[in-house]
């Protein structure tokens, strides 16, 4: 039984690399025009902003008054209509979200990042404030992620999208990094510690809704993650601090927000 599930595994493995090596191909051009983006975070802090119940509007506020660098990603559209921010750079990694939130994303403006697989199955239409990047499931890495932060590369997923918006901003260049509304506390999922949890009082998101789009959280390989990222960091004089309130993430330097604004 191990021996067909080792099998079915490597199969598995073969057919994703081979389709994303194709889509590689295809756009192979889209990719290299990365190379724009290389640099262009040199002397600069940027903030990585998350979805969790944290997240302040006001927050926001403060970011766009100080026109901040910022990079954020899936149901984020639902506070644009509180604040004047607007993210510099948006991604979306979750097919599901995509499709159910085509309108809403479409609408987004500013620069956006979409894995070849979403963009060749859903989007097509190349547009100036659109730009593609290639990613590679963990799996292939002794199902640990591998932090590669090269947009004409392959991205390592870490089963959350902050783990490819570190990739992205340490790949443009950023070496002061501010994650901000990182709770890394879910209601359901995996635990760190690998075992499946529930817990009802916990909020997961700063909006209210609940939607069938939510896939499970996996907190052992995000945590897996995280470390990897900090890791790289340590070794590439790369600063990632944890501006977030609360939460349960302690992989990096915490930092309070209102002291980046003395």
């Amino acid at each position: 039984m191990n021996l067909i599930k080792s099998i079915h595994r490597e199969l598995w493995k073969c057919k994703i690399w081979y389709q994303e090596q194709c889509r590689r191909k295809k756009y192979r051009r889209y990719l290299e025009e990365n190379i724009k983006y290389e640099n262009v975070g040199e002397g600069k802090r940027c903030f990585v902003i998350g979805n969790g119940p944290s997240l302040l509007v006001d927050d926001l506020n403060t970011l766009h008054k100080n026109k901040e660098v910022s990079f954020s990603a899936n149901k984020i559209f639902k506070l644009l209509d509180q604040t004047e921010w607007r993210p510099t750079y948006y991604a979306v990694c979750d097919t599901t979200l995509y499709k159910n939130f085509r309108t809403d994303i479409e609408k987004l403006d500013g620069e956006k990042f979409f894995p070849l697989d979403i963009f060749d199955g859903y989007i097509k239409e190349k547009k100036e404030n659109v730009h593609l990047f290639s990613r590679i499931p963990f799996q292939f890495f002794n199902n640990k992620p591998c932090f590669n932060p090269d947009l004409r590369g392959k991205f390592s997923e870490g089963g959350t999208i902050t783990y490819h918006l570190l990739q992205l901003a340490v790949s443009m260049g950023f070496k002061e990094i501010y994650l901000l509304g990182i709770d890394f506390n879910f209601s359901w999922g995996i635990g760190p510690d690998g075992k499946y949890f529930e817990d009802p009082t916990i909020k997961d998101h700063f909006a209210a809704d609940k939607t069938k789009t939510d896939t499970m959280p996996n907190l052992y390989y995000n945590l897996q993650a995280y470390k990897a990222a900090k890791k790289y960091a340590d070794t590439h004089e790369i600063k990632i601090y944890n501006a977030t309130r609360g939460g349960k993430l302690e992989v990096y330097p915490r930092v309070k927000f209102e002291n980046l604004f003395i």
